[in-house]
């Protein structure tokens, strides 16, 4: 559960949020009014993600295009070759 603080106080102190967002993986929602109108947290894959987080985030990501290898062999081919060692004398 996200620790609940004014926009006053998340405004007088943001640095010290930031700090402790990014190096404590703590989180804050901000109310304004009395009501909830946002919250500080982590980005993804940051040091609040735990180790499941982060192999599911890794699962859903689509698989290596099979063709890229020859993609890259093509691209090469196509590049014109250096002349010889420009330091041999």
């Amino acid at each position: 559960m996200p620790s609940r603080l004014t926009a006053t106080t998340a405004a007088r102190s943001f640095s010290d949020l930031l700090s402790r967002v990014q190096h404590r993986g703590e989180r804050f929602g901000i109310v304004r009014g009395g009501e909830d109108v946002a919250e500080l947290v982590p980005a993804a894959g940051g040091p609040g993600t735990t180790l499941a987080q982060l192999l599911a985030q890794l699962a859903d990501l689509p698989g290596a295009d099979p063709g890229f290898a020859d993609d890259l062999e093509a691209v090469q081919a196509g590049q014109p070759r250096a002349p010889g060692d420009p330091w041999a004398s």
